[in-house]
């Protein structure tokens, strides 16, 4: 038992150092891959009404390295994350700026580290942007994922039909 929990532990270490987290622009021939996954999970709360019209907004955040774009995480050149930085993902909390959205990890790869990987990255680039604060909203129990990496609760809202919780990171200045 303890020996296959500490092979368990390695693995997780070695996926972890052969992981990259990149900006989207290094790998624009992945967008229609990113917008199939967002887009089955979220549908129109990806901010785009067809998986067309989302891929057309991922391609815009490509071309930016500030508000909004998209990190991915990528392993052997195979895409297996992303994390979009965006600059309001619910309308009735439009002045609070940037969020964190769209957090996704594939299937065959999570529990691997990877979705904290991608939250961190999306952090630090807020951080290196001389940005106060982080907001994300969520539901279910993911609330405690993101607690364990700091972040807080601000408020549960019903969004779209449903209880969600909106939290927030702040920064030191």
């Amino acid at each position: 038992m303890f020996e296959e929990l500490v092979e368990k532990m390695l693995a997780m270490e070695t996926t972890k150092h052969d992981l990259k987290i990149e900006p989207l622009s290094n790998h624009t021939n992945s967008i229609s891959i990113i917008a199939k996954f967002h887009f089955a999970q979220w549908k129109e709360l990806t901010g785009a009404s067809t998986e067309k019209k989302y891929a057309m907004m991922l391609n815009k955040f490509a071309s930016t390295e500030s508000i909004p774009t998209t990190l991915v995480a990528v392993r052997d050149n195979e895409l297996i994350g992303s994390v979009n930085l965006i600059d309001c993902d619910m309308e009735i909390r439009s002045e609070l700026y940037p969020w964190l959205a769209q957090l996704f990890v594939v299937p065959k790869e999570r529990k691997k580290g990877i979705r904290s990987s991608l939250v961190s990255a999306v952090v630090e680039r807020c951080q290196r942007l001389g940005l106060k604060a982080l907001y994300l909203y969520t539901s279910r129990t993911l609330p405690e994922f993101y607690k364990g990496l700091g972040w807080v609760e601000r408020e549960k809202v019903n969004y779209k039909g449903k209880e969600r919780i909106v939290m927030e990171i702040q920064f030191p200045i």
